[in-house]
């Protein structure tokens, strides 16, 4: 009964596995392995794993060491003859068979190596990425302590002059004042990404922080001619949050929405929820993102926008994922963008059991 379960597995396992004795020859190869070779059992088993080898293989070992097949390896990459005389990319992983303590045999578990690469290459991208936050965040230390200070002396004394100047380009103050408190902005948003932020947390009515959102943002979408349209669903659950951090993810959302616009539109802020989550769709009618920006959405420094400094959604990215949530955007070319926040909900029981219904985190 055990050999014909252990028989089931081999024969039906999603990757390539083959037997193979000490010299390296085919003892036995499953159904997988027959698809990636082209081989059927009976046309290989015998013969040795050299003979689908291309006659140029740099993997001299497996030519001319017989030791090789008794010692593991791990996701060796090889390239492979099929029947049809087509190369294949492998990753090939060997185990060494002990009965008895002897070594009898060895087992090969055989994969396409594009799946393995790719997974390499996810891996090392999300690494470089991590990176690259650590790095921001170091920066953006060292700039706030070294240029926040004299930046502070620098707008208070041309607020000064400002004020006392009669001079017919008094306007020159207000343009560096306006410069001066972008450079304030973007080391508020780096220090956002620097430090861990203490927020308390408690629970809030979604809803009405929205209402309270586009109330604020309402006089700035009417100048620009964009119409502002909140549609709320069946009444949402409360969610566990820094009200503070939700309002400014809001409002820059639906700020780059409307910026997005620049010759009016409309936006659309739909509220949906279901037992365990809560889902916020912010829909704009602008020009869209191309597709090849869309990878870079969220990276340090990445921005569409003229005067944008690419932290925005980066902060608004990293406050979501705090509050245990996510950040989606969809956008097509001349159609719209759309991002969506997903929160998880709290239900009442969990209100009800905190007696304080704060905490800090």
């Amino acid at each position: 009964m055990r050999s014909s379960i252990y028989q089931y597995m081999f024969q039906h396992h999603p990757d390539g596995l083959c037997l193979l004795d000490l010299q390296g020859r085919f003892i036995d190869v499953n159904a997988t392995f027959e698809e990636l070779s082209g081989y059927l059992s009976e046309e290989i088993i015998g013969r040795p794993f050299i003979d689908i080898l291309p006659p140029a293989t740099t993997v001299l070992e497996l030519e001319n060491d017989q030791a090789f097949w008794q010692k593991p390896c791990d996701a060796l990459q090889l390239t492979v003859l099929t029947k049809s005389r087509c190369l294949l990319d492998i990753a090939i992983t060997t185990k060494p068979i002990l009965i008895d303590e002897r070594l009898t045999a060895v087992y090969a578990i055989v994969k396409e190596a594009t799946d393995h690469q790719d997974l390499i290459k996810h891996t090392e991208e999300r690494l470089m990425q991590s990176e690259m936050l650590s790095t921001v965040g170091q920066l953006a230390a060292a700039v706030a302590h070294e240029v926040r200070n004299p930046l502070t002396t620098l707008r208070g004394f041309t607020q000064l002059l400002h004020r006392k100047s009669r001079h017919p380009n008094k306007r020159y103050y207000e343009i560096m004042l306006t410069e001066l408190q972008r450079v304030d902005l973007i080391l508020s948003q780096m220090l956002v990404l620097a430090k861990p932020q203490v927020a308390s947390f408690a629970a809030h009515d979604i809803e009405l922080t929205l209402q309270e959102v586009v109330s604020l943002i309402e006089a700035h979408a009417h100048l620009s001619t964009v119409a502002v349209d909140l549609q709320i669903g069946a009444t949402a659950k409360p969610v566990l949050c820094n009200d503070v951090q939700m309002k400014q993810v809001f409002l820059n959302i639906m700020k780059n929405a409307i910026e997005a616009m620049p010759q009016g539109g409309h936006l659309k802020i739909t509220l949906t929820s279901d037992d365990s989550h809560l889902e916020i769709a912010f829909a704009d009618d602008g020009d869209g993102i191309p597709t090849k920006d869309q990878t870079h959405l969220g990276e340090p420094f990445f921005t569409t926008k003229a005067s944008g400094t690419g932290l925005g959604l980066m902060v608004c990215k990293r406050i979501i994922e705090r509050h245990g949530g996510a950040i989606h955007i969809a956008s097509t070319v001349h159609v719209g963008t759309t991002v969506t926040i997903i929160l998880p909900c709290i239900c009442p029981e969990s209100i009800e059991s905190d007696s304080d219904n704060l905490y800090t985190r």
